[in-house]
């Protein structure tokens, strides 16, 4: 907040208001990998996601499809089984079903088909171990592939090998005690030592697979799929993590390079569909391409090219909300999950216009199953699982931990020295910009589109020493409305309301705060973006109702269900020190904020300080904070950062708070 009660002193200090925020999941998603895994697998069903009743049906639809020893048919009455991986993608869906439901009938599903899956794997063949065949019958057997260009069958598939340790680490991840992790780490390992001994090429990009001629031969297709480079990233970044193998993370990292650098089509503005005797294919006329546009992001993350590469895919939404890519695309539903999952991945605007067009045409009322398009009415295992994949906003790994800094007049430093300090941290921090009142929206648009490829943008429409700048709800409201209409391509969090439940300096009694923020929230929920609440914190006793009790009181609980962040806001100062238990504050929001990632929005010094054993004591205590449960995510957001740690080059106290921005992740 710019200015802040000192509640101790009672007094008021002046104080220049500078915060980040980083981006993580929203709305229905939640990260989970060991530690925070371990919560994970018996957690509740989390009902704030508006599309939980299409999760299910679909859901059960793939289970319908599931036979009783694992296999799950490649579509309604087919007798094939993970035709080029079908059936993987049809199991992660079931994960996503699970992390967001708790159901375990759909994490049984997951565990049956990975035994199946394993069962089928070849291990005794020391020249094909660790592959797959290209598909199965339901009872297991080998099918030979229909002859196609003298093509008589298919086996060592990138894609199959790299999903199957993929489907370990997120049974893991929904299950931290399962025994399958060690019964099956042979087959995992096995499947990726295939695909780097076998398919994968110097320049760090996996060709396809190995194909049986008339003649009995079997030859590498050395066809280099853009998308199948994201199946196998998954794969080694997975069993990387999965059993601490630094080898198959730097193959992961490797594997994101060359695709980014070799695939993707400046030119283009995406991805292209593959590389084929060194040849790259630039053509769109199939689903093919498409697909790379949305799960490569998915895969790899928010950076400038798959952000480009959304945006592309995001440009081909139709008025009613279908996908239309290139001429006579028929509108498949595949395009609609591929953008889901891309703007999760890019903390993008959520597709509900395609969501409901997905739902009033594609989606089967009767089985849940999902037409693969307009023209078709094949219902098929993997469309349905890369849609609740999208649907749930399930991310592939554990998200980083959030770490943010705040900028609170971006307009009074050089841009130039903001993202020189951004760029030399580790990981992409979250900022937080805070907006002055009397200047347009429009006038911070050159500035967040700087910013923006350097970091994730928290947005402060209303610091909250300015919320009686707004006389009315409405007129707060407003201001977020012409933020929205100006500036939402770069502002990944939204924040609906600064310190709401502050006392004293808000000018704004506890019922005229709610009804600001519920009205600044309902109005960017509607829009489908992410949102944040950050209240404040401080000594029991200092205002008349405790941080708690007011959340519970006064945010309506279709907020509290739908909320993605809530970062509370503290200084020490402040308060003497004093403060809450920090374990009982966090159990308690996440208990109020059941599908929030929450977290600290401020902290730091009252006024700016300068580096001394003070300052590093404070950075420590917070940005070195450890996970209080599942729903922590860090934040941290130091106020001051812009006067404290600019310019960077030499900054003892940007060094430090750098030093804590790296990849948090648990594993």
């Amino acid at each position: 907040m710019e200015i802040r009660k000192n509640i101790f002193s009672k007094c008021i200090c002046i104080a220049v208001l500078i915060a980040m925020t980083g981006a993580s999941l929203s709305g229905c998603g939640r990260p989970a990998d060991h530690a925070s895994a371990a919560s994970q697998a018996s957690s509740p069903s989390r009902t704030g996601c508006r599309y939980q009743s299409q999760v299910a049906k679909t859901a059960d639809f793939i289970l319908s499809l599931q036979c009783a020893n694992g296999a799950i048919r490649d579509c309604r009455g087919a007798d094939t089984v993970n035709t080029d991986s079908n059936m993987e993608y049809a199991l992660i869906g079931l994960g996503s079903a699970y992390e967001l439901t708790a159901d375990r009938k759909y994490l049984d599903g997951v565990k049956k088909g990975i035994s199946w899956l394993a069962a089928r794997e070849c291990m005794a063949d020391e020249k094909w171990k660790g592959s797959f065949w290209y598909q199965y019958d339901t009872d297991g057997k080998h099918l030979s592939c229909e002859e196609s260009k003298n093509v008589l069958d298919v086996r060592g598939v990138d894609t199959t090998s790299a999903l199957f340790a993929y489907l370990l680490y997120m049974d893991h991840r929904m299950d931290p005690d399962s025994d399958l992790t060690a019964r099956y780490r042979d087959n995992a390992i096995s499947a990726l030592e295939f695909i780097r001994n076998n398919n994968l090429d110097t320049d760090h990009l996996s060709r396809s697979s190995w194909q049986k001629d008339s003649h009995g031969n079997w030859t590498l297709y050395d066809c280099k799929y853009s998308a199948d480079q994201g199946d196998v990233c998954l794969g080694f970044h997975a069993a990387g993590k999965l059993y601490h193998l630094d080898i198959y993370r730097t193959l992961a990292a490797q594997i994101q390079k060359a695709t980014e650098e070799k695939l993707y089509d400046d030119t283009l503005g995406r991805y292209c569909t593959c590389i084929e005797s060194n040849e790259t294919d630039k053509q769109m006329n199939s689903f093919d391409p498409i697909q790379s546009q949305g799960f490569l992001p998915w895969v790899f993350g928010s950076d400038a090219v798959n952000q480009h590469s959304v945006s592309w895919l995001l440009d081909r939404v139709q008025p009613d909300g279908s996908i239309s890519c290139y001429q006579d695309d028929p509108g498949y539903a595949l395009s609609i999950a591929m953008l889901g999952m891309g703007e999760n991945a890019v903390n993008g605007k959520e597709p509900a216009a395609s969501y409901k067009w997905l739902s009033t045409h594609l989606s089967d009322p009767e089985t849940g199953g999902i037409y693969d398009s307009a023209k078709s009415a094949e219902e098929d295992c993997n469309v349905a699982g890369l849609c609740l994949i999208a649907l749930t906003r399930m991310l592939p790994f554990e998200q980083p931990r959030m770490y943010g800094v705040t900028l609170n007049d971006i307009t009074d430093v050089s841009v130039s020295e903001v993202i020189k300090g951004l760029d030399a941290m580790e990981q992409k921090p979250t900022v937080r910009v805070v907006m002055r009142p009397e200047l347009s929206a429009a006038s911070y648009k050159n500035i967040l589109k700087s910013l923006h490829g350097h970091a994730y943008i928290m947005l402060c429409p209303c610091d909250s020493s300015y919320l009686n700048h707004y006389k009315s709800a409405d007129r707060y409201v407003d201001r977020y409305r012409e933020c929205v209409d100006a500036l939402s391509p770069y502002v990944d969090i939204w924040e609906t309301g600064n310190e709401i439940n502050g006392e004293g300096w808000t000018g704004l009694s506890s019922k005229e705060a709610s009804e600001y923020m519920y009205g600044a929230w309902k109005y960017l929920y509607s829009m489908g973006m992410t949102t944040e609440l950050t209240p404040y914190e401080f000594r029991h006793g200092d205002q008349s109702t405790d941080m708690i009790p007011w959340l519970k009181k006064y945010v309506p609980q279709q907020m509290r269900d739908h909320l993605d962040h809530v970062l509370i806001s503290y200084y020490d100062d402040d308060n003497d020190g004093v403060h809450d238990d920090w374990q009982s504050v966090f159990d308690q929001l996440a208990a109020i904020f059941p599908n929030s990632r929450i977290g600290f929005g401020e902290c730091g010094f009252s006024k700016p300080h300068a580096f001394d054993k003070a300052f590093a004591h404070q950075v420590t205590a917070y940005y070195g904070l450890k996970p209080f449960n599942d729903h922590y995510e860090g934040g941290y957001f130091w106020w001051y950062w812009q006067q404290d740690c600019l310019p960077s080059e030499n900054n003892q106290a940007w060094k430090l708070i750098a030093s804590y921005v790296t990849d948090g992740s648990s594993g």
